[in-house]
């Protein structure tokens, strides 16, 4: 190799960083140059001819990331920077936003992008891993993810539920609710998720609107086994009852408590009540309270057998005198 040669490589290699200078450069770890170059917002590494293993950055390219991040930074007097304690280091930032699934190159990515405030003391070149941060700014800009996303933590996800913290968990481990995949453990919940959990859901109170019942009623066809709910006393710590909404909506469906089932049949309610003690139609067992139900179908059935009764009399006649 001449000596031309020799000062060409050499050149080629100064200009070419490796990751881990690449990492001194910027003044962050390994690890962030590679979450950096995973986000795109640096340029990907070259393996140059003759070189091993190694993969190498491009310094121009790392200069134009420092250059994108650098300008938004707010450069603090000696005197606030002697106060730094009271902010936060990069990587302090990235441990209360890994909950979010941000870490610190995105979080550099947000600084560049003049959403999320950064400083340095004016005193020193910035450098990316000396940047601090204001907590306010931090918690602020943790509300911005999650209203970016859509997201609910799991106080909020209760709360729009109206169910304990401890039951979201239950139902959590359950599977009846599945939160944002994230690599930490916090639970984030879709807004959408949690809506439409909510909407295909009824607590106890509007049950009892729900099937026509008290609340008392609802709890006690519970315990007789006539209804089933997904949470609430006896199945996890829940003070009240949860239910499905189309089970109920298909449960009050097939059944008609008596004035429904007489106004259905076109008589009083004394004459579906001699029906039933002739056996003319059976009232649903073990339902409980004093207020008779009926299977729908068969109300249904004893009204098209009156209404061919009535449009046939004489096989009226005739059918009655079998019986």
């Amino acid at each position: 190799m001449s000596r031309d040669e020799a000062l060409a490589w050499r050149d080629a290699w100064r200009d070419r960083p490796t990751i881990g200078e690449a990492a001194d450069i910027l003044g962050v770890s390994y690890w962030v140059v590679t979450d950096l170059i995973a986000c795109g917002f640096l340029p990907p590494p070259h393996q140059l001819a003759d070189d091993g293993p190694s993969w190498r950055l491009n310094r121009t390219a790392i200069a134009a990331t420092h250059a994108r991040a650098a300008p938004q930074v707010t450069l603090l007097p000696a005197r606030a920077a002697a106060g730094a304690h009271e902010y936060l280091t990069l990587g302090g930032a990235a441990r209360v936003l890994h909950v979010l699934g941000v870490n610190a190159a995105a979080i550099l990515v947000r600084v560049a992008g003049g959403t999320l405030p950064a400083y340095h003391s004016e005193t020193t070149p910035v450098r990316l891993g000396d940047l601090l941060f204001a907590r306010p700014d931090v918690l602020e800009f943790a509300a911005l993810v999650k209203a970016e996303n859509g997201w609910l933590d799991r106080v909020e996800t209760a709360r729009q539920l109206g169910v304990s913290k401890r039951v979201l968990q239950r139902l959590v481990a359950r599977g009846r609710l599945a939160p944002v995949p994230l690599s930490s453990h916090a639970h984030f919940f879709e807004r959408t998720t949690v809506e439409r959990f909510r909407d295909d859901h009824v607590t106890s109170r509007e049950a009892s609107a729900l099937l026509g019942g008290s609340r008392e009623v609802v709890q006690r066809w519970i315990r007789r086994g006539r209804l089933t709910a997904v949470s609430g006393p006896g199945l996890n710590d829940a003070h009240s009852y949860l239910f499905k909404r189309s089970v109920l909506v298909q449960w009050r469906a097939e059944r008609l408590p008596v004035g429904e089932a007489a106004a259905l049949l076109g008589v009083a309610r004394s004459t579906l009540a001699h029906w039933a003690d002739a056996g003319r139609v059976t009232p649903l067992a073990d339902m409980g309270g004093k207020q008779r139900w009926f299977a729908r179908q068969d109300i249904v059935r004893l009204r098209e057998d009156r209404l061919q009764t009535v449009s046939h009399p004489r096989a009226g006649v005739t059918r009655g005198r079998t019986r």
